[in-house]
């Protein structure tokens, strides 16, 4: 029987055994004191005096964490249950692809504040593997990853060196140009011309702003013409996948946000060029 949260257990003979953290194996698995009495209270007394003994010792004192891999899996393992499986997709994308083969075997609590910087303005300037320059929101990815991983890290009261909050990323502010209003009916008349379902999904986003993922999940069940409606409670996502012959699967899933979820009205123009391509079940 074990007290939770508190590492303390009844063993089969009877005795009570405490167990406190007071290091890490190089392979990042916990190192353990183990304490015992003959009941739950005397061993947590032990267990109490021991830790105040260990922090007279040396007060600024944590547990090192272990190495990065190891950090971040059990990091993974903890946002799994709470986080969309297209968000955990993608921190562990930023992981395989950038941070673990960079920083995988080393100590997490090692880790400082520089080299996290520098890491981070190696990847927005000369790329990194091989790979080229990644833009600001990449980079913003990789460096949520590394704060999220620190705070895995204090929650367990382990060591930690590096500050993400002091590191900034650089930010490339990039133009977007709009169609003028010539070029916006030239398309509208070119795609009038031959109406297929790839047509048909172009004059819909430029006529609702819906995004693309949103439109790949639309089935004719979800657009009432009569009602001149568009219901969106899907979207359709290419995920990386850790494991198998494929890098990537195609999921249908619900969209990140409650906001997200809409009726997304549809203009009389846009539902009578719907009326031959969208039927009932289709």
């Amino acid at each position: 029987m074990a007290r939770r949260g508190e590492n303390i257990y009844q063993r089969r003979d009877r005795r009570w055994e405490a167990r406190v953290i007071i290091g890490r194996k190089q392979n990042g698995r916990a190192k353990y004191k183990y304490l015992y009495g003959h009941s739950y209270c005397e061993v947590k007394e032990k267990k109490k005096a021991f830790i105040i003994e260990i922090e007279n010792k040396n007060p600024f004192k944590q547990p090192k964490a272990g190495t990065v891999a190891y950090v971040s899996e059990l990091w993974l393992r903890e946002i799994a249950a709470s986080l969309k499986e297209s968000s955990v997709c993608r921190y562990r994308e930023k992981l395989d692809t950038y941070i673990l083969p960079e920083f995988g075997t080393r100590e997490f609590s090692d880790i400082s504040t520089d080299e996290v910087a520098a890491f981070i303005a190696l990847l927005q300037t000369d790329g990194y593997n091989g790979r080229k320059p990644i833009g600001s929101s990449s980079a913003s990815m990789v460096l949520t990853v590394f704060k999220q991983l620190r705070l895995h890290a204090l929650r367990a009261d382990l060591k930690v060196r590096f500050s993400p909050e002091c590191i900034k990323v650089k930010s490339h502010k990039s133009t977007v140009e709009a169609f003028s209003e010539e070029e916006e009916t030239s398309l509208i008349k070119h795609l009038k011309k031959d109406m297929g379902n790839t047509e048909a999904g172009v004059l819909t986003m430029l006529f609702t702003g819906i995004r693309v993922g949103e439109l790949c999940a639309l089935n004719c069940d979800n657009i009432d013409l009569d009602a001149g409606i568009i219901h969106i409670n899907q979207t359709m996502q290419r995920l990386p996948i850790a494991d198998g012959d494929k890098k990537t699967s195609v999921r249908i899933n619900s969209p990140k946000s409650d906001s997200s979820i809409r009726d997304v009205p549809i203009t009389k123009e846009l539902s009578e060029l719907l009326q031959g391509i969208c039927q009932p079940g289709v």
